[in-house]
């Protein structure tokens, strides 16, 4: 079970140590089929990656170490395995390659499981709020592995607006287009934005634990050469991000070009907390909690609550932790931390 911070814990936090190196941050990689996402990866790491595949397309990237999955119960199947020691001190970092498959996968199987055909099926939105749970649950899963998460991602186009009026001319360019819209009758710019390939909710959920949302493009330069990049600015025509402010706005695509911009943005930032080592693992905190145990303590708790007159109290905590009608035997191993905090609250009154 996880350790109970105390005051002193957080007086003495050690201030956090940023480090310069690229290979310590978690990606979120967009781009079309055939830019380079899969190699830039390869390049970044080498044989410390360990390739999720949910593509048969692989066979080209020399030295990768790929595993193939075909549905979302294999990729359940692999977080577990992957949270083996042995497996820690092989590899640095894992990556999804594409999560977009791994999406189509986790409703299908969300639909199987609530026995619909559409997650509109189910009234008040169940049906999507499932499948976001679901999809949640993935991106913890990997999250909390022990290796430094990334995800590749395909792109969508989308037809995007700005109100005339609202846009000065300075940032007209060729890639938009005049027109009037249909409902307000307003003349607006439209032009097309590159986005992931994924529903709103799960890049949501992506973006959240990505330190870097990296766009890759092909452009043409001055003189028709085709040059390809990595953008990490978010603009009109593309989505990107960074966490770091001193990033440029593109680099040539090269995953020595991506770890000089982010060692250089990193010491910009002019501050005594950097290092040059890389960060340390993100910790699996999935096995903190022993559900055994806690089922144990619980029951333990609630005989010695009813023995000393406080059943009433003890009802009313577990339906405040648990939610009216639910009992504690309806949780399973993956709800074991609910389980702590019913156990601190019953301690509470015991």
């Amino acid at each position: 079970m996880a350790k109970k911070l105390t005051v002193e814990d957080l007086i003495n936090i050690e201030p956090i140590k940023v480090s310069s190196d690229a290979r310590s941050a978690s990606l979120l990689i967009l781009g079309e089929s055939k830019v380079g996402k899969s190699t830039f990866i390869n390049d970044l790491y080498g044989d410390r990656v360990l390739f999720i595949c949910t593509e048969y397309r692989h066979n080209f990237l020399a030295g990768a170490k790929t595993v193939n999955i075909e549905s979302y119960a294999d990729y359940l199947r692999l977080m577990k395995l992957i949270r083996d020691p042995k497996i820690q001190e092989q590899y640095d970092a894992v990556v999804v390659d594409t999560f977009t498959r791994l999406q189509e996968w986790t409703e299908a199987y969300t639909l199987s499981r609530l026995g619909i055909e559409d997650l509109g099926d189910l009234g008040y939105g169940k049906g999507h709020s499932e499948f976001k749970k679901e999809m949640n649950r993935a991106v913890e899963l990997i999250e909390t592995s022990g290796l430094i998460p990334h995800f590749i991602v395909h792109t969508k186009t989308q037809v995007k607006q700005i109100p005339k009026d609202e846009n000065s001319e300075d940032d007209v360019n060729d890639n938009m287009t005049l027109s009037k819209d249909k409902k307000t009758g307003k003349q607006v710019y439209e032009f097309n934005k590159e986005v992931a390939d994924l529903k709103p909710s799960v890049f949501n959920s992506l973006n959240r634990v990505c330190d870097n949302i990296l766009f890759f493009d092909v452009v043409l330069d001055d003189k028709g050469k085709e040059q390809r990049r990595i953008w990490y600015r978010d603009s009109l025509f593309h989505i990107a991000g960074s966490s770091l402010k001193n990033m440029p706005e593109y680099t040539e695509l090269s995953a020595q070009a991506y770890l000089d911009a982010f060692e250089k943005a990193v010491n910009a930032e002019g501050k005594g907390n950097i290092t040059d080592k890389p960060k340390e693992k993100p910790t699996d905190n999935s096995g903190e909690y022993d559900y055994d145990k806690l089922m144990s303590e619980v029951a333990d708790l609630g005989k010695q609550l009813q023995n000393d007159g406080k059943a009433d109290e003890r009802n009313k905590v577990i339906s405040e932790v648990l939610g009216n009608g639910r009992k504690v035997k309806d949780l399973d191993e993956s709800q074991a931390e609910v389980l702590a905090v019913l156990v601190d609250k019953l301690k509470e009154i015991a």
